[in-house]
């Protein structure tokens, strides 16, 4: 005879992190603006997919540009990059280089603001540059700041490429990973588990999506929200406990039951299982049920909590 054995945990993590998303594949992103400063201030703006941003022009910005400011003398190349203003086409940056050989006071490359627009409406600006190039004795320090400032009238001012017109040029490289976080989360079934991002509540029904966050200081930021929800088996070890049958079709686990004492052997004595192969008494498997449904209610509510203090 055999005792079927069903003893299942379940387990609930979760992980948010800052992280580098590909923009081009980034939910629901429809354009792209960058914002110039040339004699007032000018938006630019880039379907998601414009073959422009998967192309650096490189040399070519000398005669041709992605757009421009002072007219035939200032030109702009916009791109998804790496951190180092290198062409990607699936970077989690971008990338505005510009040539300018005005080396008279007032440099070139005057970027005021950069955001994305989704399908929604929501704006999402960086709020932090991977790096950048300046040159020249027109540019001013520290003014690459202003093109994350969250000001879209002031702007930057980073010299003149005069030094090397054809290979280096003016540039701001804008990094996105303090405003994009991805969250993955595990619960289980029917635990009820919850989490909240920018007014969107993410269940069990309603499991993957963007949450939408905005900020007073117009420092936007989204979170791309997945929970994965595993078979809740706690149920099935309340049954084994109750001594009832399991839910058909429930993964089982089997253990031989103890053999029964044996006729006398050698000696008249009789032969018994060891006391680590007989079963746990009722006693023991009331204990072990309360000590894991204890356990998994501390670790929900902790997790729960760790993740609505994340908000």
């Amino acid at each position: 005879m055999k005792t079927k054995i069903i003893l299942f945990l379940s387990f609930l993590f979760s992980q948010s992190v800052l992280t580098q998303i590909p923009l081009p594949t980034l939910p629901n992103l429809t354009q792209i603006i960058a914002r110039e400063a040339t004699s007032g201030y000018f938006n630019h703006p880039f379907d998601v997919n414009d073959p422009r941003l998967f192309t650096r022009l490189s040399a070519g910005l000398n005669a041709s540009n992605d757009f421009g400011g002072v007219p035939g003398a200032e030109n702009y190349d916009i791109f998804y990059s790496d951190a180092a203003g290198n062409l990607d086409g699936n970077g989690a940056y971008i990338t505005i280089e510009c040539r300018y050989l005005g080396t008279s006071a007032g440099g070139g490359c005057n970027i005021s603001h950069l955001e994305l627009v989704f399908s929604n409406g929501f704006k999402l600006s960086p709020n932090k540059l991977a790096s950048f190039y300046n040159s020249g004795s027109n540019y001013l320090v520290g003014s690459e700041q202003k093109a994350i400032d969250c000001d879209p009238n002031t702007s930057t001012t980073m010299g003149n490429n005069t030094a090397s017109p054809n290979t280096m040029f003016l540039r701001l490289t804008f990094d996105f990973s303090n405003v994009i976080n991805k969250v993955n989360i595990s619960a289980c079934q029917g635990d009820d588990m919850q989490y909240m991002s920018g007014g969107t509540t993410f269940n069990e029904e309603n499991p993957s999506g963007t949450g939408y966050i905005n900020k007073a200081n117009c420092y936007n930021s989204i979170e791309l929200v997945n929970i994965t929800f595993e078979p809740l088996n706690i149920a099935n070890f309340i049954h084994w406990v109750r001594g009832k049958t399991p839910p058909a079709g429930a993964p089982l686990i089997e253990k031989n039951t103890p053999p029964t004492a044996r006729a006398p052997g050698r000696g008249g004595r009789h032969t018994l299982p060891p006391k680590s192969l007989l079963p746990p008494t009722p006693q023991k498997q009331l204990a072990v049920m309360v000590i894991i449904i204890l356990l998994h209610s501390v670790v929900l509510h902790l997790m729960n909590k760790i993740l609505q203090d994340k908000l």
